[in-house]
């Protein structure tokens, strides 16, 4: 099986739900697609598949032959590497937008608070998580850091004004604690990711087919996992996803780090360095986790149950600092994870998100030595 590699990634900003009013879904889906291909160095003829969630077939890859774009829910970016390991496509782009009228469900509001009780959470832990990843986020943002993994939007028309080109922070509530995720008043009660706007994208190829292209991939996946979880508890399927990528395999696990015979370019840095056995790993090898943020009790939980360090779990901030993007979620979670790596000198993240549900995936994913830029 060939290895899957992440030639770019990219996301916009996230903004709270309403804003900007001028971009609809299709502009901020064409924008972040437009500058995906562009940071890459791609042709839209290049890509010869493309999975969508969101409205409409991008303008900046109208033109590709790609067929019928296929349609994706919250489990696409797992889906899309699956389906470039088991070479269907040679280069795959996934991207998503939010579907800001889909509000959390009551029921999973329910379930994330019988989980924090059943866990044993206290009102205070909670509280002092979301400040924690509301104030992780907020330190980044003031030191410009986000700012490689973002794109500027800007409005539909001939002038191209930027209307937005930096997140729009949950921090102004987090010393009350006010509202319940959906953008109502009232105090916090279940500790959930408000609803926010934005977009993501990701090229996706195998090994082969990128050094065909003459492509320098930024990361390679090198497990890949998927679980069921208690549906009565909000935690599971998460903490299943990780163990079963980080174990020595089990069902539904996928290894993603094979070598075909002859694919390597002499001369081509980072794609046959470190080789490494996903399944050996144990959280403590690992340099960041990127876990699902939709409810507090959700990395807690999972923190819990690995011992992992604090240090390196979300420590950018998560949905309940950046926001809550639906479908486009895990693809935001990736493009930031991967930016931290890069701007600490990290090698490995993990990566656990759920599906909706009691359903997740948890991934590997390795950072690939970049060319030094010239000195002069």
């Amino acid at each position: 099986m060939d290895r899957v590699v992440i030639v770019e990634a990219v996301r916009t900003p996230t903004a709270r739900y309403g804003s900007p009013r001028a971009l609809t879904a299709h502009h901020l889906l064409d924008q972040t697609l437009g500058e995906l291909l562009a940071r890459a160095k791609l042709e839209a003829a290049a890509v010869d598949g493309l999975v969508t969630a969101g409205r409409g077939v991008p303008t900046a890859l109208r033109r590709a032959t790609l067929g019928q774009p296929r349609a994706g829910g919250r489990s696409l970016m797992h889906d899309a590497v699956e389906a470039v390991a088991s070479g269907a496509h040679g280069l795959l782009v996934v991207a998503a937008v939010d579907a800001p009228s889909a509000a959390l469900p009551p029921a999973a509001v329910r379930r994330a608070a019988a989980t924090a009780a059943h866990g044993g959470l206290r009102r205070a832990e909670l509280d002092a998580y979301v400040r924690r990843s509301r104030r992780r986020a907020e330190e980044v943002h003031e030191k410009g850091e986000f700012k490689p993994e973002i794109i500027p939007l800007s409005a539909p028309g001939p002038r191209a004004q930027t209307v937005l080109d930096a997140d729009e922070l949950a921090g102004a509530d987090a010393d009350g604690l006010l509202g319940t995720g959906e953008g109502h008043p009232g105090p916090r009660t279940d500790h959930s990711a408000h609803r926010a706007r934005g977009a993501a994208a990701m090229a996706l190829a195998t090994e082969s087919h990128a050094l065909r292209l003459g492509l320098r991939p930024r990361a390679r996946f090198t497990a890949l996992a998927r679980a069921q979880g208690d549906p009565e508890c909000a935690a599971t399927g998460v903490i299943e996803a990780t163990r079963k990528v980080l174990s020595t395999g089990g069902p539904g696990t996928h290894r993603l780090d094979a070598h075909r015979p002859g694919t390597h370019r002499p001369g081509t840095p980072g794609l046959d360095a470190h080789r490494l056995d996903a399944h050996r790993l144990d959280a403590h090898r690992l340099d960041h986790y990127e876990i699902d943020e939709t409810f507090a009790c959700v990395p807690l939980l999972w923190q819990r149950a690995f011992a992992a360090d604090s240090d390196r779990l979300n420590p950018r901030g998560g949905a309940l600092a950046l926001g809550h993007l639906g479908d486009a979620a895990a693809l935001r979670s990736t493009v930031t994870m991967l930016g931290a790596l890069a701007a600490t000198g990290g090698r490995l993240g993990l990566l656990a998100s759920g599906h909706g549900g009691a359903t997740a995936s948890a991934a590997v994913v390795e950072l690939l030595p970049q060319p030094e830029p010239p000195l002069w």
